[in-house]
């Protein structure tokens, strides 16, 4: 995205690299990492998925889901130190502070829809569970908890731009 640094000559298009066991994004991206499941891009399907991450540092880091096309998404974003919206007024996504946030974006548009105080532990794994129903209806578990850390109702989620696909069945 536009608060990303760093991915151009070697880091040209991120430098997510396939480890084997995980991938892994290195030093040349300094802004905000997302990690998309590109097999259920579009899909207007209820779907859970599992992804575990570990920051090596402080940065923004997330999830995205309901994913379109790199202007509409629904993404669970966490920080320690804010670098995504760092020194932007207004905020890229209207998230401010620390801890974790549900982002819309929406035509290009980013809406903070929720806020939560969890914060990730610098260079450790964490597990998030993502169920999302096509009615909009989302929760989000965070390293195994039976309570979900965010829920989300489909009302809450704004319809995608108009011509993309949609992620609610209800608009």
């Amino acid at each position: 995205g536009s608060q990303d640094w760093g991915n151009t000559g070697n880091c040209a298009g991120g430098d997510w690299s396939d480890k084997g066991t995980y991938w892994y994004q290195g030093p040349c991206n300094g802004g905000a990492s997302w990690l998309t499941a590109n097999g259920l891009a579009g899909s207007t399907d209820d779907y859970e998925f599992t992804v575990s991450i570990w920051n090596e540092d402080d940065d923004d880091s997330g999830v995205v889901w309901r994913y379109t096309d790199k202007q509409n998404y629904v993404r669970f974003h966490h920080t320690l130190n804010n670098a995504y919206n760092s020194g932007r007024k207004p905020a890229l996504s209207g998230c401010q502070g620390l801890g974790s946030f549900v982002v819309v974006r929406k035509a290009g548009k980013e809406t903070c829809l929720k806020t939560h105080n969890w914060k990730f532990t610098k260079g450790k794994w964490h597990t998030y569970r993502i169920i999302s129903l096509a009615s909009g209806d989302t929760k989000i578990y965070v390293d195994g908890s039976n309570t979900a850390l965010v829920t989300l109702s489909g009302t809450a989620l704004p319809p995608l731009a108009e011509g993309s696909r949609t992620y609610r069945s209800k608009v």
